[in-house]
């Protein structure tokens, strides 16, 4: 989706760099800091400017730290994407960067899923690299051939995920199993971004950022009210998810749209449009010859 926004967008804005980074942050940043400060009457312990502000920016944030709003370490993966995605962009175009960095994200995987290192941006850089190669060279029919099998088996590894008792066997494990939900769903999911999306899905599309921020305060707070919770959050999550997408997403979202649209360059004026444009002059009446008389 960045791939093509970019393609399509961004890169021919006056200032293209500039204004793709102001508006991902204008996309994320405002929800993402509500999250964070309703999160901080929750947390029992003493909370420092050090710990304060990271949170805040979005800054260092990883999986296997602590942070007020854990769903917002994913955040701060997508907005180290973002700072290099104007580079990436330019990278994809030669083969031999693309197998390098391909190289490069197989490593830092691996070393993640064998437990060694945390969440960053290298760990991630392959699937980032697929989206962006599928984004600039897709495969409509392929991705419709597996489309409905990956689904399907998707769902079966959800399933089984909830039932087997290896699941707590240890984080590799869980991560090889991550990756396999990953690989299932990808075809379904190519093809979905490649279809109009209905008035449905441009809803609960909406909805998904809020969901993704409000969810973990709400379940904290409704774990503390009531012993069964988890119904009554998720109908909390939906009324304040809704209340959110309506009073603050939905309005920056139309500001930061019509931020970025006036961010357009303007045509050359050409010579023929330039005369065109100046006002049509009118040439003045003729001035009537004055006949001189001839002495007779």
């Amino acid at each position: 989706m960045v791939t093509r926004l970019w393609d399509n967008s961004y890169s021919k804005l006056l200032a293209p760099v500039t204004t793709f980074y102001i508006s991902r942050a204008w996309r994320i940043y405002p929800l993402a800091i509500l999250g964070t400060l309703a999160m901080y009457p929750l947390i029992e312990t003493h909370i420092g400017a050090s710990t304060m502000v990271p949170n805040l920016a979005l800054i260092g944030l990883r999986m296997q730290r602590p942070i007020l709003n854990p769903p917002e370490w994913s955040l701060a993966i997508e907005l180290q994407f973002y700072l290099l995605a104007p580079l990436l962009l330019v990278l994809v175009r030669s083969m031999r960067w693309v197998c390098a960095l391909l190289a490069i994200g197989t490593v830092f995987w691996l070393r993640f899923t064998f437990e060694h290192g945390d969440t960053w941006l290298p760990v991630f850089l392959v699937f980032f690299l697929a989206g962006v190669l599928y984004a600039r060279h897709p495969l409509p029919q392929t991705a419709a051939r597996f489309a409905l099998g990956g689904l399907a088996l998707f769902l079966v590894f959800g399933v089984l995920a909830s039932v087997l008792p290896a699941m707590g066997a240890g984080k590799t494990y869980l991560r090889f199993y991550i990756l396999a939900l990953t690989i299932a769903i990808l075809p379904y999911a190519a093809l979905s971004v490649a279809k109009v999306s209905s008035k449905t899905d441009r809803v609960l599309g909406d909805l998904a950022f809020p969901v993704y921020i409000a969810h973990w305060p709400v379940f904290v707070v409704a774990s503390g009210l009531v012993s069964r919770w988890i119904l009554p959050a998720m109908l909390a999550t939906a009324v304040v998810s809704l209340l959110l997408c309506a009073l603050v997403d939905r309005p920056l979202e139309r500001w930061r749209r019509a931020f970025v649209a006036s961010r357009r360059a303007r045509p050359a004026l050409t010579l023929d449009a330039y005369n065109a444009a100046l006002p049509e002059k009118r040439s003045a009446p003729p001035r009537p010859r004055r006949r001189l008389l001839r002495p007779a």
